[in-house]
């Protein structure tokens, strides 16, 4: 990601997904950090935590309260694979 955002200065957002589908595996928060303390990053980074109710790293999966110390992150959790809403 950071030769992507090195090589694409005008690059304004970056997606990941933690956990991933269909494992439930979460990235390590030292790769998240990365990605947010590059010096490349221009933009915001969206963390997509749908999948967040599914993985067996419960305690300290979410990085939901990073929010606080990033102002370019936003953590988002789909509600229709959280709590079966997708019919709504």
């Amino acid at each position: 990601i950071s030769e992507a955002l090195s090589e694409n200065p005008s690059s304004k957002i970056v997606f990941l997904c933690s956990p991933g589908n269909p494992t439930g595996t979460c990235l390590s928060h030292t790769a998240i950090k990365a990605v947010l303390d590059d010096p490349n990053l221009k933009g915001v980074v969206v963390i997509d935590e749908a999948y967040i109710d599914f993985t067996e790293e419960k305690e300290g999966a979410s990085v939901a309260k990073w929010v606080e110390k990033y102002p370019n992150l936003i953590v988002m959790q789909t509600l229709s694979k959280s709590f079966g809403l997708a019919g709504i």
